[in-house]
């Protein structure tokens, strides 16, 4: 009996309680809930590469101009084809690229894709490692989003005892 009364208790209250809330309420709370459940859902579904961020600007050329200045070995940014905007330096037989530096070719690649230019990259042919060295830096850009018609190579014979990556923004 006991046991009887009290899911009675229960129900009742819960009744009460419902009827008690305005229609208000119970569609702001519905609200609520369908919000969490597409926050739930976009959170389980998330996929990086395609949130979209609008008013999103990469670092420009002329920042990435600039870092290359602070670089004591480079003497101008100023190049007879456009400007420097990345300098990478392989000393040894270093066969790949560090984390800094692809981080580097990430934001060349977003700057090209969002400022829409031509990539030189060239290089001092010293070092038998420096075809692996330049495949990979191009595989970066492209898996990045940039296109291969915006890529070009030139070699350069060269007496530095280390290799010397440059990537040009072509005027």
């Amino acid at each position: 009996m006991y046991r009887c009364f009290h899911n009675l208790f229960i129900i009742s209250s819960f009744f009460i309680l419902c009827s008690s809330c305005s229609n208000k309420d119970k569609y702001l709370f519905d609200e609520d809930v369908k919000e969490l459940k597409d926050l739930l859902e976009w959170s389980l579904n998330h996929n990086p590469d395609n949130l979209v961020v609008q008013n999103y600007r990469p670092v420009s050329s002329a920042i990435l101009s600039d870092m290359v200045s602070l670089d004591d070995e480079i003497n101008s940014i100023d190049h007879n084809k456009g400007n420097l905007i990345a300098v990478l330096y392989f000393n040894g037989n270093k066969v790949f690229l560090d984390k800094n530096q692809k981080d580097l070719l990430v934001l060349v690649s977003k700057t090209q894709i969002f400022e829409d230019f031509n990539i030189l990259i060239e290089s001092n042919n010293i070092k038998p490692i420096m075809p692996d060295i330049i495949n990979q830096i191009v595989e970066n850009l492209l898996y990045n989003g940039v296109k291969n018609n915006h890529i070009s190579l030139n070699y350069l014979s060269g007496s530095n005892k280390k290799l010397i990556i440059k990537l040009i923004k072509v005027l």
